[in-house]
């Protein structure tokens, strides 16, 4: 955490930066599982790359701006489900976010990763690798009606992690679309999206079938306590089918507090739950409020640049 911080204070001309999203911490904890063997080399892509960077500006002006994040996460639990051995299991996302803002509140946005498991080796013999390259497109639509506001979005992911690599996943195509209403201090957030992948072979070398295609729904509520202080909750049901048609589900939970320390840094806290929709047996639902063995607490450190 020190290296975090002296980074952070290294950083000339940093101004606040949103907090990244549930999708992305439920990506790096999806990497710790596959080191386990708990799961298999399934591609996912995010909902919005450009979903917490800052509101696109007014004026028909260029600029480019990024947003760094540093997320480390914990599993609750010895032997968790998203745990990379039978202790406890800590890792680490840094990924950066850039956009170039267009005029007619157009963008173009591309990510760059790196995620890191502290506490095992992973079966290559590294501790982490690059998380796949995105690349996107945003139209920010403005207020359609009062106090709601309309975006859309077309974003391409590139396999430059190991794990999609030996997945034979040469790209992903997503569209998105994100309403976002404001209610005094409350906004509320819905934003479907639908992704399509494109894979080498239809199986893995290990049995398991690739994933074609996949939607995902984003529900979020934030509540903003002080000026300073939000919190928020959102929920993502996931459904994607197979080559061969076959389906699966799951869901991300997560609970969030937000603290903007000063104009260049803020801070936020969390717990993530990142499970399978049904139990084992395939029948019952496993939704959940919390649950330890399933959830995983992470600390961010965001700025912009």
């Amino acid at each position: 955490m020190k290296t975090t911080l002296m980074l952070l204070m290294a950083l000339p001309g940093l101004a606040f930066a949103p907090k990244p999203n549930a999708v992305d911490r439920a990506n790096t904890l999806e990497l710790i599982k596959r080191a386990n063997g708990k799961l298999g080399k399934e591609q996912k892509t995010d909902i919005n790359i450009v979903s917490k960077l800052e509101e696109l500006p007014k004026d028909k002006s260029y600029k480019l701006s990024g947003v760094l994040t540093l997320d480390t996460s914990s599993t609750l639990a010895p032997g968790a489900s998203s745990s990379a051995g039978e202790g406890y299991s800590q890792s680490g996302l840094y990924r950066l976010d850039a956009q170039f803002s267009l005029p007619q509140k157009w963008a173009v946005t591309t990510r760059l990763g790196y995620s890191k498991e502290y506490s095992y080796v992973l079966p290559d013999g590294s501790d982490g690798g690059f998380i796949d390259t995105g690349l996107g497109m945003t139209k920010a639509w403005g207020e359609v009606v009062k106090n709601l506001e309309l975006s859309s979005s077309l974003n391409l992911t590139f396999p430059t992690s190991k794990d999609s690599h030996q997945a034979g996943m040469k790209s992903a195509v997503g569209l998105g679309f994100k309403s976002d209403l404001k209610i005094k201090r409350f906004d509320f957030i819905l934003g479907p999206s639908i992704t399509q992948l494109f894979h080498e072979y239809i199986t893995q070398d290990n049995g398991k079938l690739n994933v074609e295609r996949s939607v995902k729904i984003l529900l979020e509520i934030d509540y903003l306590v002080t000026e300073r202080l939000s919190v928020s909750t959102s929920f993502i049901p996931i459904h994607s089918w197979t080559y061969l048609g076959t389906t699966r589900d799951k869901y991300i939970l997560d609970y969030e507090l937000d603290y903007k320390i000063s104009n260049t840094l803020s801070l936020a806290i969390g717990l993530l739950t990142d499970a399978s929709a049904l139990k084992d047996n395939g029948i019952d639902y496993n939704y959940t409020f919390y649950d330890q063995n399933q959830t995983a607490g992470y600390f961010d450190l965001a700025v912009s640049l």
